[in-house]
Protein backbone atom coordinates (compact mmCIF):
# COMPACT_ATOMS: atom_id res chain seq x y z
CA UNK A 1 0.00 0.00 0.00
CA UNK A 2 2.88 2.53 0.95
CA UNK A 3 4.87 1.32 -2.34
CA UNK A 4 1.29 2.47 -4.17
CA UNK A 5 0.82 5.24 -2.10
CA UNK A 6 4.25 6.67 -3.21
CA UNK A 7 3.93 5.34 -7.12
CA UNK A 8 0.13 7.42 -7.07
CA UNK A 9 2.38 10.21 -5.85
CA UNK A 10 5.19 10.25 -8.29
CA UNK A 11 2.65 10.14 -10.85
CA UNK A 12 0.76 12.93 -9.35
CA UNK A 13 1.66 16.68 -9.81
CA UNK A 14 -1.33 17.39 -7.28
CA UNK A 15 -1.16 18.24 -3.67
CA UNK A 16 -2.47 15.71 -1.46
CA UNK A 17 -6.15 15.40 -0.75
CA UNK A 18 -7.78 13.34 2.24
CA UNK A 19 -10.59 11.26 1.34
CA UNK A 20 -13.67 12.03 2.66
CA UNK A 21 -15.06 8.55 3.16
CA UNK A 22 -11.65 6.87 4.91
CA UNK A 23 -9.77 10.09 5.55
CA UNK A 24 -6.85 8.50 3.99
CA UNK A 25 -4.49 10.99 2.86
CA UNK A 26 -3.76 10.43 -1.05
CA UNK A 27 -1.70 12.28 -3.25
CA UNK A 28 -3.22 11.07 -6.61
CA UNK A 29 -6.97 11.19 -8.21
CA UNK A 30 -7.97 7.88 -6.56
CA UNK A 31 -7.79 7.00 -2.86
CA UNK A 32 -5.95 3.84 -2.43
CA UNK A 33 -8.01 2.35 0.09
CA UNK A 34 -11.92 2.80 -1.07
CA UNK A 35 -11.33 3.84 -4.51
CA UNK A 36 -12.79 7.51 -4.02
CA UNK A 37 -12.28 10.19 -6.58
CA UNK A 38 -10.19 13.19 -6.00
CA UNK A 39 -13.19 15.85 -5.16
CA UNK A 40 -12.83 18.56 -7.91
CA UNK A 41 -12.58 22.23 -6.74
CA UNK A 42 -15.39 24.63 -8.56
CA UNK A 43 -13.53 27.34 -10.10
CA UNK A 44 -16.13 28.74 -12.09
CA UNK A 45 -17.71 31.01 -9.14
CA UNK A 46 -14.32 32.41 -8.33
CA UNK A 47 -14.04 32.95 -12.40
CA UNK A 48 -17.32 34.50 -11.58
CA UNK A 49 -16.67 37.11 -9.17
CA UNK A 50 -13.53 38.15 -10.83
CA UNK A 51 -15.64 38.70 -14.12
CA UNK A 52 -18.25 40.91 -11.92
CA UNK A 53 -15.48 42.99 -10.53
CA UNK A 54 -13.79 43.65 -14.17
CA UNK A 55 -17.49 44.55 -15.47
CA UNK A 56 -18.02 46.42 -12.63
CA UNK A 57 -14.26 48.84 -13.22
CA UNK A 58 -15.29 48.80 -17.12
CA UNK A 59 -18.27 50.49 -16.49
CA UNK A 60 -17.36 52.76 -13.46
CA UNK A 61 -14.93 53.77 -16.18
CA UNK A 62 -17.30 54.08 -18.80
CA UNK A 63 -19.36 56.30 -16.78
CA UNK A 64 -16.83 58.54 -15.64
CA UNK A 65 -15.83 59.11 -19.23
CA UNK A 66 -19.38 59.92 -20.03
CA UNK A 67 -19.51 62.58 -17.01
CA UNK A 68 -16.43 64.07 -18.08
CA UNK A 69 -17.03 64.73 -21.88
CA UNK A 70 -19.18 67.48 -21.60
CA UNK A 71 -16.82 69.25 -19.82
CA UNK A 72 -13.83 67.99 -21.89
CA UNK A 73 -15.69 68.89 -25.12
CA UNK A 74 -16.82 72.19 -23.56
CA UNK A 75 -13.14 72.78 -22.83
CA UNK A 76 -12.20 71.80 -26.49
CA UNK A 77 -14.68 74.38 -28.09
CA UNK A 78 -13.26 76.92 -25.71
CA UNK A 79 -9.93 76.79 -26.30
CA UNK A 80 -10.61 76.53 -30.50
CA UNK A 81 -12.53 79.84 -30.02
CA UNK A 82 -9.43 81.25 -28.00
CA UNK A 83 -7.12 80.10 -30.67
CA UNK A 84 -9.65 81.94 -33.68
CA UNK A 85 -9.37 85.27 -32.09
CA UNK A 86 -13.06 85.15 -31.10
CA UNK A 87 -11.99 86.47 -27.50
CA UNK A 88 -15.25 87.40 -26.06
CA UNK A 89 -16.79 84.12 -26.96
CA UNK A 90 -13.69 82.14 -25.17
CA UNK A 91 -13.77 84.25 -22.54
CA UNK A 92 -17.32 83.73 -21.53
CA UNK A 93 -16.99 79.82 -22.45
CA UNK A 94 -13.81 79.53 -19.70
CA UNK A 95 -15.39 81.77 -17.17
CA UNK A 96 -18.73 79.74 -16.86
CA UNK A 97 -16.88 76.19 -16.79
CA UNK A 98 -15.70 74.56 -14.02
CA UNK A 99 -12.00 74.47 -12.99
CA UNK A 100 -10.47 71.77 -15.33
CA UNK A 101 -7.03 71.80 -16.58
CA UNK A 102 -5.56 75.17 -17.62
CA UNK A 103 -8.66 76.35 -17.40
CA UNK A 104 -8.39 79.31 -15.43
CA UNK A 105 -5.31 80.58 -17.28
CA UNK A 106 -6.97 80.06 -20.52
CA UNK A 107 -9.66 82.27 -18.97
CA UNK A 108 -7.39 84.73 -18.36
CA UNK A 109 -5.76 84.77 -21.73
CA UNK A 110 -8.82 85.03 -23.25
CA UNK A 111 -9.45 88.14 -21.62
CA UNK A 112 -6.85 89.88 -22.16
CA UNK A 113 -6.88 89.59 -25.72
CA UNK A 114 -10.52 90.51 -25.68
CA UNK A 115 -9.42 94.39 -23.72
CA UNK A 116 -7.22 94.38 -26.39
CA UNK A 117 -9.05 93.75 -29.22
CA UNK A 118 -11.24 96.57 -27.98
CA UNK A 119 -8.59 98.63 -27.33
CA UNK A 120 -7.73 98.45 -30.80
CA UNK A 121 -10.72 99.50 -31.85
CA UNK A 122 -10.68 102.58 -29.91
CA UNK A 123 -12.93 100.91 -27.66
CA UNK A 124 -11.01 102.09 -24.71
CA UNK A 125 -13.53 102.69 -22.13
CA UNK A 126 -15.15 99.33 -22.32
CA UNK A 127 -11.42 97.72 -22.48
CA UNK A 128 -10.61 99.40 -19.00
CA UNK A 129 -13.86 98.52 -17.28
CA UNK A 130 -13.53 94.64 -18.47
CA UNK A 131 -9.72 93.92 -17.26
CA UNK A 132 -11.26 95.06 -13.65
CA UNK A 133 -12.73 91.67 -13.90
CA UNK A 134 -8.71 90.90 -13.37
CA UNK A 135 -7.68 93.51 -10.95
CA UNK A 136 -5.72 91.35 -9.05
CA UNK A 137 -3.99 89.78 -11.73
CA UNK A 138 -0.17 91.50 -12.51
CA UNK A 139 -0.54 91.14 -16.33
CA UNK A 140 -4.10 92.59 -16.50
CA UNK A 141 -2.83 95.60 -14.39
CA UNK A 142 0.35 96.09 -16.92
CA UNK A 143 -2.35 95.53 -19.98
CA UNK A 144 -4.53 98.55 -18.17
CA UNK A 145 -2.11 100.60 -17.88
CA UNK A 146 -1.07 100.63 -21.43
CA UNK A 147 -4.25 101.17 -22.71
CA UNK A 148 -5.26 103.89 -20.51
CA UNK A 149 -1.47 105.55 -21.85
CA UNK A 150 -2.77 104.90 -25.23
CA UNK A 151 -6.32 105.98 -24.43
CA UNK A 152 -4.64 109.47 -23.20
CA UNK A 153 -2.09 110.20 -26.07
CA UNK A 154 -5.73 109.54 -28.87
CA UNK A 155 -7.56 111.82 -26.22
CA UNK A 156 -4.39 114.52 -27.02
CA UNK A 157 -4.55 113.92 -30.46
CA UNK A 158 -8.33 114.80 -30.68
CA UNK A 159 -7.76 117.93 -28.30
CA UNK A 160 -9.78 116.59 -25.44
CA UNK A 161 -6.79 117.92 -23.37
CA UNK A 162 -8.94 117.19 -19.50
CA UNK A 163 -9.84 114.15 -20.12
CA UNK A 164 -6.04 113.33 -21.48
CA UNK A 165 -4.89 114.67 -18.73
CA UNK A 166 -7.55 112.67 -16.26
CA UNK A 167 -6.05 109.56 -17.95
CA UNK A 168 -2.58 110.45 -17.48
CA UNK A 169 -3.22 111.57 -13.93
CA UNK A 170 -4.28 107.94 -13.06
CA UNK A 171 -1.19 106.51 -14.12
CA UNK A 172 1.15 107.91 -11.36
CA UNK A 173 4.81 106.22 -12.29
CA UNK A 174 3.82 104.90 -15.45
CA UNK A 175 6.99 105.21 -18.08
CA UNK A 176 6.13 109.32 -19.95
CA UNK A 177 2.67 109.67 -17.99
CA UNK A 178 4.14 112.78 -16.21
CA UNK A 179 5.16 114.42 -18.83
CA UNK A 180 2.25 113.49 -21.19
CA UNK A 181 -0.56 114.94 -18.32
CA UNK A 182 2.07 117.99 -18.56
CA UNK A 183 1.49 118.61 -22.19
CA UNK A 184 -2.03 118.52 -22.05
CA UNK A 185 -2.70 120.82 -19.46
CA UNK A 186 -0.48 123.34 -21.13
CA UNK A 187 -1.89 122.85 -24.80
CA UNK A 188 -4.91 123.42 -23.05
CA UNK A 189 -3.91 126.64 -21.16
CA UNK A 190 -2.42 127.72 -24.43
CA UNK A 191 -5.58 127.37 -26.46
CA UNK A 192 -7.59 128.84 -23.09
CA UNK A 193 -5.57 131.72 -23.47
CA UNK A 194 -5.80 132.55 -27.18
CA UNK A 195 -9.44 131.60 -27.45
CA UNK A 196 -11.16 132.49 -24.07
CA UNK A 197 -13.06 130.03 -22.86
CA UNK A 198 -14.64 130.72 -19.46
CA UNK A 199 -16.10 127.46 -18.78
CA UNK A 200 -12.93 125.61 -20.01
CA UNK A 201 -10.54 128.01 -17.71
CA UNK A 202 -13.11 127.00 -14.70
CA UNK A 203 -12.74 123.12 -15.59
CA UNK A 204 -8.45 123.75 -15.89
CA UNK A 205 -9.19 124.93 -12.24
CA UNK A 206 -10.82 122.63 -10.53
CA UNK A 207 -9.13 119.25 -12.30
CA UNK A 208 -5.51 120.01 -12.08
CA UNK A 209 -3.19 120.37 -9.55
CA UNK A 210 -0.13 122.46 -10.61
CA UNK A 211 3.72 121.45 -9.63
CA UNK A 212 5.87 124.66 -8.73
CA UNK A 213 7.89 124.30 -11.76
CA UNK A 214 4.26 124.11 -13.77
CA UNK A 215 3.42 126.93 -11.73
CA UNK A 216 6.08 129.32 -12.85
CA UNK A 217 5.62 127.77 -16.69
CA UNK A 218 1.87 128.60 -16.24
CA UNK A 219 3.16 132.26 -14.81
CA UNK A 220 5.48 132.30 -17.77
CA UNK A 221 2.48 132.66 -20.12
CA UNK A 222 0.46 134.49 -18.20
CA UNK A 223 2.94 137.18 -18.50
CA UNK A 224 3.78 136.33 -22.04
CA UNK A 225 1.01 135.33 -23.99
CA UNK A 226 -0.89 138.22 -25.83
CA UNK A 227 -4.39 139.29 -25.73
CA UNK A 228 -6.10 137.90 -28.58
CA UNK A 229 -9.19 138.84 -30.54
CA UNK A 230 -10.49 138.08 -34.08
CA UNK A 231 -12.29 141.19 -34.06
CA UNK A 232 -9.69 143.04 -33.24
CA UNK A 233 -11.03 144.35 -29.77
CA UNK A 234 -10.61 142.68 -26.33
CA UNK A 235 -13.56 141.18 -24.78
CA UNK A 236 -14.15 140.81 -21.14
CA UNK A 237 -13.14 136.83 -21.30
CA UNK A 238 -9.91 137.54 -21.89
CA UNK A 239 -9.55 138.75 -18.62
CA UNK A 240 -12.11 136.81 -16.68
CA UNK A 241 -9.54 133.62 -18.22
CA UNK A 242 -6.54 134.89 -16.92
CA UNK A 243 -7.86 135.90 -13.23
CA UNK A 244 -8.79 132.32 -13.08
CA UNK A 245 -6.25 130.57 -14.78
CA UNK A 246 -3.91 132.63 -11.61
CA UNK A 247 -5.62 131.22 -9.02
CA UNK A 248 -3.85 127.88 -9.80
CA UNK A 249 -0.32 128.88 -9.47
CA UNK A 250 0.94 127.48 -5.91
CA UNK A 251 2.36 129.50 -3.29
CA UNK A 252 5.88 131.06 -4.18
CA UNK A 253 7.42 134.33 -5.41
CA UNK A 254 5.92 135.89 -8.97
CA UNK A 255 7.12 138.85 -9.86
CA UNK A 256 4.57 141.40 -10.60
CA UNK A 257 1.57 139.31 -9.48
CA UNK A 258 -0.17 141.70 -7.84
CA UNK A 259 -0.35 144.41 -10.33
CA UNK A 260 -1.63 141.28 -12.94
CA UNK A 261 -4.49 140.10 -10.58
CA UNK A 262 -5.39 144.01 -10.45
CA UNK A 263 -5.17 143.83 -14.39
CA UNK A 264 -7.56 140.76 -14.52
CA UNK A 265 -9.96 141.67 -12.47
CA UNK A 266 -10.56 145.03 -12.80
CA UNK A 267 -9.97 145.57 -16.71
CA UNK A 268 -12.41 147.04 -18.33
CA UNK A 269 -12.76 146.76 -21.89
CA UNK A 270 -14.86 149.23 -22.57
CA UNK A 271 -13.35 151.81 -21.34
CA UNK A 272 -9.65 151.04 -21.47
CA UNK A 273 -8.32 154.69 -20.80
CA UNK A 274 -9.83 154.78 -17.83
CA UNK A 275 -7.98 152.09 -16.37
CA UNK A 276 -4.70 153.58 -18.11
CA UNK A 277 -5.74 156.75 -16.07
CA UNK A 278 -6.01 154.75 -13.16
CA UNK A 279 -3.99 152.09 -12.55
CA UNK A 280 -0.79 153.43 -15.05
CA UNK A 281 1.87 152.51 -11.99
CA UNK A 282 0.58 149.04 -12.15
CA UNK A 283 1.08 149.29 -15.80
CA UNK A 284 4.37 150.96 -15.79
CA UNK A 285 5.62 148.07 -13.58
CA UNK A 286 4.07 145.15 -16.33
CA UNK A 287 5.65 147.00 -18.85
CA UNK A 288 8.61 144.55 -18.29
CA UNK A 289 6.61 141.92 -19.12
CA UNK A 290 5.37 141.38 -22.83
CA UNK A 291 1.62 141.08 -22.15
CA UNK A 292 2.20 144.34 -20.35
CA UNK A 293 3.57 146.17 -23.45
CA UNK A 294 0.89 144.13 -25.33
CA UNK A 295 -1.66 146.31 -23.21
CA UNK A 296 -0.20 149.27 -22.97
CA UNK A 297 0.78 149.47 -26.65
CA UNK A 298 -2.59 148.78 -27.95
CA UNK A 299 -5.09 150.91 -29.82
CA UNK A 300 -7.84 150.75 -26.47
CA UNK A 301 -4.81 152.28 -24.60
CA UNK A 302 -2.05 153.74 -26.74
CA UNK A 303 -3.54 157.36 -26.82
CA UNK A 304 -4.46 157.39 -23.00
CA UNK A 305 -0.55 156.11 -22.36
CA UNK A 306 1.17 158.51 -24.50
CA UNK A 307 -1.04 161.49 -23.05
CA UNK A 308 1.76 164.03 -21.23
CA UNK A 309 4.80 165.81 -22.56
CA UNK A 310 7.96 163.83 -23.99
CA UNK A 311 11.08 165.64 -24.22
CA UNK A 312 14.67 164.63 -25.22
CA UNK A 313 17.29 164.49 -23.05
CA UNK A 314 18.15 168.18 -23.86
CA UNK A 315 15.10 169.58 -23.44
CA UNK A 316 14.95 170.62 -26.86
CA UNK A 317 12.76 168.73 -29.22
CA UNK A 318 9.23 167.72 -27.56
CA UNK A 319 6.13 166.42 -28.41
CA UNK A 320 3.02 166.76 -26.21
CA UNK A 321 -0.04 165.09 -26.45
CA UNK A 322 -3.55 166.11 -24.24
CA UNK A 323 -7.11 165.53 -23.78
CA UNK A 324 -9.70 167.92 -22.68
CA UNK A 325 -12.35 165.47 -22.22
CA UNK A 326 -10.35 162.29 -20.16
CA UNK A 327 -13.96 160.35 -19.67
CA UNK A 328 -15.08 160.70 -23.63
CA UNK A 329 -11.40 161.07 -25.19
CA UNK A 330 -13.38 163.32 -27.74
CA UNK A 331 -10.89 165.77 -28.26
CA UNK A 332 -7.34 164.99 -28.23
CA UNK A 333 -4.49 167.07 -29.09
CA UNK A 334 -1.13 166.97 -30.28
CA UNK A 335 1.26 169.65 -30.47
CA UNK A 336 5.70 169.46 -30.99
CA UNK A 337 8.61 171.71 -31.87
CA UNK A 338 9.89 169.01 -34.53
CA UNK A 339 9.29 169.97 -38.29
CA UNK A 340 7.10 167.75 -39.58
CA UNK A 341 5.25 167.35 -42.59
CA UNK A 342 3.19 169.63 -43.90
CA UNK A 343 -0.82 169.17 -43.80
CA UNK A 344 -1.80 168.26 -47.07
CA UNK A 345 -4.56 169.98 -48.67
CA UNK A 346 -8.01 168.37 -47.98
CA UNK A 347 -6.63 166.77 -44.99
CA UNK A 348 -9.40 167.02 -41.90
CA UNK A 349 -7.12 165.72 -39.09
CA UNK A 350 -4.60 164.01 -37.56
CA UNK A 351 -4.04 160.39 -36.02
CA UNK A 352 -1.84 157.76 -34.84
CA UNK A 353 -2.75 154.14 -37.22
CA UNK A 354 -0.90 151.69 -35.55
CA UNK A 355 2.40 152.95 -34.79
CA UNK A 356 2.25 156.21 -37.13
CA UNK A 357 1.21 159.34 -36.85
CA UNK A 358 -0.72 160.43 -40.21
CA UNK A 359 -2.93 163.03 -41.37
CA UNK A 360 -6.13 161.89 -42.94
CA UNK A 361 -8.63 163.08 -44.85
CA UNK A 362 -12.36 163.41 -45.38
CA UNK A 363 -12.89 159.63 -45.68
CA UNK A 364 -10.65 158.58 -43.52
CA UNK A 365 -7.92 157.31 -45.96
CA UNK A 366 -4.27 158.15 -44.92
CA UNK A 367 -3.07 161.91 -46.74
CA UNK A 368 0.14 161.56 -45.37
CA UNK A 369 2.54 159.61 -42.93
CA UNK A 370 4.41 162.03 -40.33
CA UNK A 371 5.85 160.44 -37.91
CA UNK A 372 6.76 156.66 -36.49
CA UNK A 373 5.73 156.49 -32.54
CA UNK A 374 7.47 153.20 -30.99
CA UNK A 375 7.36 153.29 -27.25
CA UNK A 376 10.60 151.20 -26.10
CA UNK A 377 9.71 151.61 -22.20
CA UNK A 378 7.00 152.90 -20.23
CA UNK A 379 8.34 156.33 -20.34
CA UNK A 380 10.57 155.99 -23.58
CA UNK A 381 9.33 156.91 -26.80
CA UNK A 382 11.47 156.55 -30.26
CA UNK A 383 10.14 158.99 -32.50
CA UNK A 384 11.30 158.89 -36.70
CA UNK A 385 10.09 161.83 -38.24
CA UNK A 386 9.27 161.56 -42.23
CA UNK A 387 10.28 165.17 -42.54
CA UNK A 388 14.08 164.69 -42.03
CA UNK A 389 14.39 161.31 -41.31
CA UNK A 390 15.80 161.80 -38.35
CA UNK A 391 14.83 159.87 -35.21
CA UNK A 392 14.66 161.51 -31.30
CA UNK A 393 14.56 159.40 -28.37
CA UNK A 394 12.03 161.71 -25.82
CA UNK A 395 11.42 161.06 -22.52
CA UNK A 396 8.06 161.59 -20.51
CA UNK A 397 8.36 164.61 -18.34
CA UNK A 398 5.17 165.28 -17.29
Amino acid sequence: MESEYRENSRRSCHAEWVCPDCETRNAGDVCIVCGFSRPVRDTSRKRRILLWILCAAVLAALCAALALWPRYSAYLNACSLLERGEYALAYDAFSSMETYRDSREKELASLLGWAESLAGEGQYNQALALLQKASSDPAAQALKSEIRFDYGTHLLTQRQYIDAYRQFNLLKDYPGAKDSAWKAIKSCLTETLKNPDVAQAKQLRSVVQLTRVQSADLYSMLCSKPLYSASGSWNSDDFTVRQILMEMLTEGRYPFREELELLFSEYNTAAPSLFVKEHREALEKLWFTSLGQNIITSSGCKYAWMVGTWWDSNYGKYISFTVNDPDSWSSFYMSSNISMVSKPIGTIYWAIWDTTLVWTNDTGSISANVMELTLTGPNTLEVYNYQDGATYTLYRRS
